[in-house]
């Protein structure tokens, strides 16, 4: 993973979701094969995303203030 800053991180676990909501409700009408497979490509990256920044989150929230300040500036 790139570096990311604090805001960022909680922006993204922000966004995450709802793009992963978005793509759900295009594959719930899609009926072209091919794009069903684009959209679960989407849908799997975006998952892996959101679970990279959760846990990257319960790392951050194990470790002291001053260390977090340290790396996230």
């Amino acid at each position: 993973m790139k570096s990311i800053t604090l805001g960022k991180l909680f922006a993204e676990l922000n966004n995450i979701p709802t793009k992963i909501s978005r793509i759900r409700r295009l594959l719930k009408s899609e009926k072209e094969k091919e794009r069903i497979k684009d959209y679960e490509l989407q849908m799997s990256v975006h998952e892996k995303e959101l679970e990279e920044r959760q846990q990257l989150l319960q790392q951050i929230s194990n470790m002291p203030v001053d260390m977090v300040k340290m790396i996230m500036i």
